[in-house]
């Protein structure tokens, strides 16, 4: 699902990389670069056809939910129609994943 992993939130706890003596390779810095690309790409919104088949992705973690609504064109090329997301109250933690992903 490479369209999915544009979408999925970058979660870094800088507190425990302060204590860390890290070496910054060239690896690590095209690594970065990537991150960096990634988060500032504009996401392009497509209108809705209706004649087309809709393709749904979702994923649900113990803290959040989101999902993305997509379509094809006539060149079989994905778009985004919608995405949504937001973090789980204190109950709904407590639900199956598969409950999560209903």
């Amino acid at each position: 699902m490479r369209k999915w992993s544009k979408l999925k939130r970058v979660k870094v706890k800088v507190g425990p990389l302060l204590l860390l003596q890290i070496i910054w390779t060239d690896k690590r810095q095209k690594a970065f670069d990537e991150i960096k690309k990634r988060m500032t790409i504009t996401l392009i919104v497509a209108y809705l056809i209706f004649e087309n088949p809709f393709i749904l992705y979702m994923n649900a973690s113990g803290k959040d939910i989101g999902a993305v609504l997509y379509q094809k064109d006539d060149q079989d090329k994905e778009y985004t129609i919608a995405c949504i997301s937001r973090a789980l109250n204190q109950h709904e933690k407590n639900y199956l994943i598969i409950e999560r992903n209903a």
